[in-house]
């Protein structure tokens, strides 16, 4: 029988080979063994190319040999994440009204504290005589911890909700607002005048209703910060004129409370992500100090810093806005100082409506398949720079109008162009952590 045996697999295997040169497919094969269940395989070849350097491919990258002695286990595949239906118009066009309302509303109040400044000198200098220099402060505190809070409030975003941080922004705002009505030391409003966590759920949740057309929506998000800083610059002095700074504070609670409502319209469409699961065969290995910060590090997405793209592009953002401001700052003063027949103030004028509406036209045109918004910033903050350079050369005061178009053209794109950016680098369920370490590092 072994001698049958032996026979019949030296005709099987001349046979397979002489198949395996001609490049033809061959069959399984097999052989009983002497009680009639044993039996001895031999491999199979399916439709096998005999070229050399052919790459042969393995499901999951295991071969047979490999499953066969367990060297390599093969993993189950992972449940697909299901799939969203991004709208990118229909109700996301209200959650794009409600956030260009919030936006507009923060900023607004911010840019416009140069008018609530003088009544609140008036109020406190009976008490202090170097109030003025107290009370500019309150200012500066405002917009810095409205930037520096966008980094918890991105976390907050994640633990708790993109609606749930909006209205909670939006009540301690509310509150904030009208205690400052009622504080009778200046100092008590570095904590109740402005705002902290209502900034970052409106810019967020873009990314969760528009895809092809975040560039516009974002556009349109930022146009409303230049039309209510302009709104609330023609607003506030009339209402100071009846009301006392008290209940101007007030009205602006009104406004803050408002925009609780609006930020009821942030239902967030993209599943959170998952990055809570433990590496069971890492954690055995953890030292005391990682343990301690496992739970920070669940918490915020540092591994953002890992993208060589984000990491260039905040760094470098941080540092070109060294010298941003410049022109916002001098150019009036430099403009009176020059011609001082002419009217300095019109050019802030000018570069803020050119800023208001490129930040719909580029914002339009960002959109485009064709345009790379990265390379859109970087000639953007490019131009900014050259413009600026050339301020102390314009001998013509329609010199200096024509640069007060070009910063305020740059300065749209530069306002609104963060979002579409970050969307395209680190993904639309990341925003919020983005949105923190690069409003933190504008901050600093």
């Amino acid at each position: 029988m072994e001698e049958e045996i032996s026979s019949k697999l030296s005709k099987q295997n001349k046979e397979f080979s002489e198949e395996i040169q001609t490049g033809e497919a061959t069959k399984s094969t097999s052989v009983e063994g002497a009680n009639g269940n044993d039996c001895i395989h031999v491999c199979t070849v399916e439709n096998l190319n005999t070229q050399e350097n052919q790459d042969i491919s393995y499901e999951n990258n295991v071969s047979p040999i490999e499953q066969f002695d367990g060297s390599k286990v093969r993993n189950e595949p992972e449940p697909s994440t299901p799939e969203v239906n991004i709208p990118d118009g229909g109700f996301g066009w209200i959650v794009c009204f409600a956030a260009m309302i919030i936006n507009g509303t923060v900023f607004g109040i911010i840019n416009s504290f140069g008018i609530l400044f003088v009544p609140l000198v008036d109020k406190f200098s009976k008490i202090d005589s170097s109030i003025a220099f107290k009370t500019s402060w309150v200012g500066s505190v405002c917009a810095g911890v409205t930037f520096l809070m966008t980094m918890l409030a991105g976390v907050l975003c994640d633990v708790i909700g993109i609606r749930q941080t909006g209205v909670l922004g939006a009540v301690l705002g509310t509150i904030g607002l009208v205690s400052s009505a009622f504080v009778t030391k200046l100092e008590v409003l570095y904590l109740t005048f402005g705002s902290a966590f209502i900034f970052s759920p409106s810019l967020v949740i873009l990314g969760h209703y528009f895809s092809r057309h975040i560039g516009i929506a974002n556009g349109i998000v930022a146009f409303g910060n230049a039309f209510f800083s302009i709104l609330m610059s023609l607003a506030l002095p009339e209402l100071l004129k009846y009301l006392d700074i008290k209940y101007t504070f007030l009205c602006l609670g009104g406004l803050y409370l408002a925009m609780t409502v609006a930020s009821l319209t942030f239902k967030p469409l993209l599943p959170k992500e998952d990055r809570n699961a433990d590496d069971e065969t890492s954690s055995k290995t953890k030292s005391k100090v990682s343990k301690i910060c496992r739970p920070i590090q669940k918490a915020v997405n540092f591994d953002l810093w890992k993208i060589r793209a984000f990491t260039i592009w905040v760094v470098s953002t941080g540092v070109g806005l060294f010298g941003y401001f410049v022109p916002f700052v001098h150019l009036v003063k430099h403009a009176k100082d020059l011609f001082p027949d002419e009217n300095g103030n019109i050019l802030i004028t000018i570069l803020q409506i050119t800023s208001a509406l490129s930040r719909i036209v580029f914002g339009k045109l960002s959109d485009a398949e064709c345009v790379n918004r990265i390379y859109l910033n970087m000639a953007a903050v490019i131009l900014s720079g050259i413009v600026t350079v050339c301020i102390p050369f314009a001998t013509v005061y329609y010199g200096l109008i024509i640069i007060a178009v070009i910063l305020g053209v740059t300065d749209g794109i530069f306002v609104f162009i963060k979002g579409p950016i970050a969307v395209d680098i680190v993904g639309p369920r990341n925003v919020g952590h983005a949105y923190g370490f690069f409003s933190g590092d504008i901050n600093i």
